[in-house]
């Protein structure tokens, strides 16, 4: 049953899992066909509806919101993976320039039924800020130099939240080892105006407490999500993986399906053995109450005896042994005795045997000598009768 549950957990785990997934990938095949008909959904499929409302209703705002991601190109394609993890998330927002047009953003996001969108209160200067005395060496890569921004306001927001122009970009970790970190063990700092050293993979580099350290990136897509510029070729796919992640799906549902009904199967086989093992148990425990109560009996029954008397009964059946071995040899001293007066009369018993036989054999000769005697009367008798009387008349 534990083994089944297992396999159970680990089933609904995997399930749980691609579910997940298979969000995701729906909800990333959206975004793309979305995103194929509008650029700018790709920031969101409800994006396009909420600009044009925006635009019907310019007039009402004190300044017009700007989305952020839709002015930002990236010049370096090769380093989208740590520039969309820096700046990624206010490339997803607004940026107005008061509380009132906060408030009226938001009415006509909730009016299009957008997510929670991201807000940003900049007072808007339509003038860039100045980063010159604040950018790291010409030779370095920075995210200010490796993307395109058109919009000043906007320009203005990635500088003051993100600090585009110390956030550089290398080539590797081994690159961004050497290059960001200077100085002593356990007093390194980085260079003048870095603020963190990104490699292609996203990965951060970054001093703390005087010491080197690396922060894994967890951005682990396989394509840009803000910077793509032909989303075309990604849909097909997208929608084959979705397919897959479907037949997962079923697969794991299957086998948590199968696997709930051994359980079941299982637990009803176990309940019926614990019942079984319940009532030998009851049994066991009666058998055990009566040896004790026998061991107890015994006990008493032993202790009410005293030595003279278990001597006495020691000494009578050895008396009873002592006859039954004298019955024992009386039987074979008969037996023998019989054997020997059989062996006698086996003689006798032949000539009385012989004896019957001749008295069978005068038998049946006296028997015809009877019945000739008859025959003789029959036939001679009227004629002694005549002689007799002839014999009185002569007298």
């Amino acid at each position: 049953i534990d083994s089944i549950q297992g396999e159970l957990q680990n089933a609904k785990k995997l399930l749980s899992q691609s579910k997940h997934e298979l969000k995701a990938r729906e909800q990333e095949y959206e975004d793309l066909v979305a995103t194929q008909k509008d650029r700018s959904a790709r920031f969101g499929k409800w994006l396009p509806s909420l600009l044009e409302v925006i635009e019907k209703n310019s007039n009402k705002f004190h300044r017009k919101p700007v989305h952020c991601g839709l002015h930002v190109e990236l010049k370096e394609t090769t380093y989208w993976k740590p520039v969309e993890s820096c700046i990624g998330g206010i490339m997803q927002s607004f940026i107005v320039n008061d509380s009132h047009d906060m408030v009226l953003l938001k009415k006509f996001a909730k009016e299009c039924k957008s997510p929670a969108i991201k807000i940003n209160i900049l007072r808007f200067l339509d003038k860039r800020h100045a980063t010159n005395s604040r950018t790291v060496e010409e030779r370095l890569l920075t995210i200010e130099r490796a993307i395109k921004v058109s919009d000043d306001n906007v320009f203005n927001c990635l500088v003051d939240m993100a600090s585009i122009e110390g956030q550089v970009l290398v080539e590797s970790t081994d690159v961004a080892m050497r290059e960001a970190f200077l100085g002593p063990r356990g007093k390194k700092h980085m260079p003048k105006g870095m603020r963190q050293c990104y490699n292609k993979d996203g990965d951060v580099f970054v001093v703390k407490g005087g010491s080197e350290t690396k922060v894994a990136s967890n951005n682990r897509s396989p394509e840009p999500r803000y910077f793509a510029q032909d989303v075309s070729s990604r849909i097909e796919p997208c929608k084959m993986k979705i397919n897959d992640i479907k037949h997962q799906v079923q697969h794991h549902s299957r086998a948590i399906k199968e696997r709930e009904t051994l359980l079941t199967e299982k637990k009803a086989k176990a309940q019926k053995l614990k019942k079984e093992a319940k009532f030998l148990v009851a049994q066991m425990s009666q058998f055990e109450a009566s040896i004790v109560e026998l061991t107890q009996r015994q006990t008493e029954f032993e202790s009410d005896e005293t030595e003279v008397e278990i001597n006495e009964k020691q000494n009578d059946i050895k008396d009873i042994e002592i006859q039954i071995s004298e019955a024992k040899a009386k039987v074979e001293e008969l037996k023998q005795a019989y054997m020997h007066v059989e062996e006698k009369i086996q003689p006798l018993k032949q000539a009385v045997e012989e004896q019957k036989n001749k008295f069978a054999q005068l038998n049946e000769e006296a028997e015809s000598a009877r019945n000739r005697l008859s025959t003789w009367e029959k036939d001679f008798g009227p004629l002694i009768h005549n002689v007799a009387k002839y014999e009185n008349l002569v007298k």
